[in-house]
């Protein structure tokens, strides 16, 4: 707490000494407003953030979104809208940049930021670019560059599966996996707990990988497999749709176990088991967890649990 304090008596006019520019041209700087020089801009910032100086007129967030590319995908906009009406519910003030930009904080005055990129990238490089701390949801944390993680509780989620796939009288049990998923936290999370519950539960496990099949009614009649388990946003549509061109009813052939799409898995396969994550939850530890840093709280990463079941 005491190094908080002494940051706080870092004023304007102490930037404005340290840099040699007018103490009217670092407020507007630190305010980012557009008539200051770019390269002005930078050597202003960069010599407050080595001060430690902190705004008191308001918080500056950034939101850390993934390069999307041609493609957004239904998790990003979900946890995008759930974290901006929070963002709005604490009065902080926000703007979205790509991880692929990372090196726009070097242009503005941020105190923290909250990441919602889930490839570990952002966190291994963010100690090089900044110093102002980070959350990141449903992605990895490192507690020594001020790097904390909110996640969905993936043990809570797969055990929960593993469960109801048993009480439900499954023996064989397909489980996809996807060719990225190492790079993804929740992934790999996901497929550890399960594998271990699988096994206290005596549950048979076969893997594929979900881009890789065809002719779904002829692995699964072959594996004697009656349930499947998908274990990732979004794929499940497709392969929602693929078992039953292969002319497989679902539940009654085959029971699809997947993560649920807000707004499209009530419409497509209402009733059936399902788990989501509670992003609404998410975004408030995000954001609670975030404030908790800026007060000079000893924190830990926060687990949040799915909602689960029809």
């Amino acid at each position: 707490m005491t190094a908080r304090k002494e940051n706080r008596k870092i004023t304007v006019r102490e930037i404005a000494r340290r840099t040699g520019y007018a103490p009217c041209t670092v407020a507007r700087a630190l305010s980012d407003d557009g008539c200051v020089a770019l390269q002005t801009r930078t050597r202003i910032l960069e010599s407050a953030r080595a001060l430690g100086y902190i705004r008191r007129s308001g918080t500056n967030i950034a939101v850390l979104i993934p390069s999307f590319g041609n493609r957004v995908c239904c998790y990003n906009t979900a946890i995008l809208h759930a974290l901006a009406d929070q963002l709005d519910r604490e009065h902080f003030r926000y703007e979205l940049i790509p991880e692929n930009h990372l090196r726009a904080f070097n242009e503005k005055m941020l105190d923290g930021a909250v990441s919602i990129c889930y490839t570990g990238k952002t966190a291994k490089r963010w100690s090089e670019l900044n110093s102002i701390p980070l959350v990141c949801i449903n992605d990895f944390s490192y507690h020594p560059d001020r790097i904390y993680s909110v996640c969905s509780n993936d043990l809570q989620a797969m055990t929960s599966i593993a469960d109801h796939l048993h009480a439900a009288g499954h023996s064989r049990v397909l489980f996809l996996e996807r060719r990225m998923a190492a790079e993804n936290l929740n992934h790999e999370m996901r497929k550890r707990a399960f594998q271990r519950r699988a096994e206290e539960l005596g549950l048979a496990l076969c893997y594929a990988s979900a881009g890789d099949l065809c002719n779904w009614g002829a692995l699964l009649l072959r594996e004697k497999i009656s349930a499947v388990v998908c274990p990732f946003e979004m794929t499940d549509l497709g392969i929602f749709a693929s078992l039953l061109k292969s002319g497989l009813r679902i539940p009654q052939d085959v029971e699809l176990v997947h993560w649920h799409v807000p707004g499209i898995s009530d419409a497509l396969m209402p009733d059936q088991f399902t788990v989501r994550q509670d992003f609404p939850a998410l975004a408030r530890a995000a954001v609670g967890l975030l404030k908790r840093l800026f007060a000079g709280e000893r924190v830990r990463d926060v687990s949040v649990d799915y909602v689960v079941g029809p």
